[in-house]
């Protein structure tokens, strides 16, 4: 969703509509990625096996708890990094207002 709102509300599109493809350009962009793509798909696929161990050992209440308990770890990181990114603009205003 949020490539969408980059793509077209945020004017990227516009950038894709020259019809230039650099081969070579997309060659090095791909080299440097392929790590990176396996290792997301490793993390995953590691994030995702606990979920099918657990069903095997046990129902599926106890997986559906195990599910949502497990998102909370996600939702404190998100909320404490909206006021994270929030202090750090703050800061830096006024350390530019000092100077």
């Amino acid at each position: 969703m949020s490539i969408f709102f980059i793509l077209f509300f945020g004017g990227v599109w516009k950038s894709f509509t020259s019809g230039r493809f650099e081969k070579q350009l997309m060659i090095q962009l791909l080299k440097y990625s392929a790590p990176m793509i396996l290792n997301g798909i490793a993390w995953w696929i590691t994030n995702a096996s606990d979920r099918f161990m657990l069903q095997w050992f046990m129902d599926d209440r106890a997986v559906g708890l195990y599910g949502v308990v497990a998102k909370l770890p996600l939702l404190i990181g998100t909320f404490t990094g909206v006021f994270n990114q929030a202090w750090i603009i703050s800061a830096v205003e006024e350390f530019e207002e000092e100077n």
